[in-house]
């Protein structure tokens, strides 16, 4: 899966890229733990890494496991 690399492109928190998977904001930081799920990292705050997505990211995700059958 290839990264979007569009600086313009506004990233959005895991409330906001949940609804567009259809999942809770819970399984997105999963699968970004995982390394399944595009996101990016930002190295802020003393606790943990404050994780971001682009929708674009998104689209490319769902689309490349859509199957048509």
């Amino acid at each position: 899966m290839e990264a979007t690399m569009d600086s313009d492109e506004p990233l959005i928190d895991a409330n906001q890229a949940a609804p567009l998977v259809k999942v809770a904001p819970k399984t997105l930081y999963d699968w970004a733990k995982k390394g399944v799920f595009p996101h990016i990292r930002i190295l802020a705050g003393k606790k943990r890494p404050v994780i971001r997505f682009r929708r674009s990211d998104i689209e490319q995700f769902l689309k490349d496991r859509t199957r048509n059958t």
